[in-house]
């Protein structure tokens, strides 16, 4: 797991497989290449996809493709979630078409029956348990489940099977946006402008502007705030500078600009988010992995506690 852009998704354990809890307030738009599936422990906030704004809350389940791109925005109070990644080369030998499935849903609640709902609940559940317990024999019994999954997934959720020709002709795509995704992340804190990056990639700032607007819903420079914005955040949580400071390493010309991207996001002012929101976080036991206020990733013991306390039935 980074803070890339674009997410090199690591398999700890099992090949093409990772599960585990997070606690999240804020994540710039990314993309990565496995299925993803969030499922809300608790909280509420709003996840963009597809230029989609899907409001989530306890119980919600969430599908990300490949390569989707997608945001993640909690205003009040942070989200609680359950991830499992899923390699498109999963189960390659056996159900390769995995690869070129693209699903036309993102929000799974509103597109499977009660019934369905729950049964996608539990296993999701059972797979999480299975797989941070590590007992003998978890291996198959983690696979066993993903495929469960995936096999509810294609029977409710309607998708398209793309072509061979397709499918290349998506990983070209995704390969130049991953340049694009690396010139940025490189450059954000300095005057970069559209033309920039259109010369990198030998193409119009109208194509790129066009792959923005297709791929994220967003404008190119409202791409560059949001993750000038994330970088501030970082900076305020883990640092004891200045906002003037902040915003220029940040990238930003004003700090006033930054302070309204602020009010945008989280409904206050950066100095009001470092003091209400660094309390939330007093009760964790370890340390916040890269000393980030945005994202907490939950250690196996504490992992196991919230799935434990987890009642489906509500």
């Amino acid at each position: 797991m980074t803070n890339s852009e674009f997410e090199i998704v690591s398999y700890p354990k099992l090949r093409h497989i990772n599960i585990f809890l997070n606690q999240i307030r804020y994540r710039n738009l990314h993309v990565h290449n496995e299925i993803e599936i969030m499922y809300i422990v608790n909280g509420t906030g709003i996840v963009r996809c597809g230029g989609d704004n899907l409001v989530v809350k306890q119980g919600s389940v969430i599908l990300f493709n490949s390569n989707d791109a997608h945001e993640i925005n909690t205003s009040r109070s942070n989200l609680t979630s359950i991830i499992i990644q899923i390699s498109k080369n999963f189960l390659q030998d056996y159900f390769p078409s995995l690869k070129t499935i693209v699903f036309e849903k993102n929000e799974i609640n509103t597109s499977i029956d009660d019934v369905e709902r729950k049964k996608l609940s539990q296993i999701i559940k059972d797979a999480s348990l299975c797989y941070i317990l590590a007992d003998e024999l978890y291996e198959l019994e983690t696979i066993e489940y993903i495929s469960k999954i995936l096999r509810l997934l294609l029977k409710n959720i309607p998708y398209v099977l793309y072509s061979e020709q397709d499918y290349l002709t998506k990983k070209r795509n995704i390969q130049r946006m991953n340049r694009i995704f690396s010139y940025i992340d490189n450059n954000y804190n300095c005057s970069i402008r559209l033309q920039d990056v259109a010369d990198q990639e030998n193409i119009t700032t109208s194509h790129l502007s066009h792959i923005f607007s297709d791929t994220f819903g967003i404008s190119f420079q409202d791409y560059l705030n949001n993750l000038r914005f994330e970088h501030a955040v970082r900076l305020i949580s883990s640092s004891s500078k200045n906002l003037s400071e902040i915003a220029i390493e940040s990238g930003f010309s004003d700090p006033k600009y930054m302070t309204k991207m602020f009010q945008k996001k989280f409904e206050c002012t950066p100095k009001e988010f470092k003091q209400k929101f660094l309390d939330l976080y007093e009760n964790i036991q370890q340390p916040l992995q890269n000393h980030s206020i945005l994202e907490y990733y939950y250690t196996d013991k504490e992992s196991i506690e919230i799935l434990d306390d987890l009642n489906l039935s509500e």
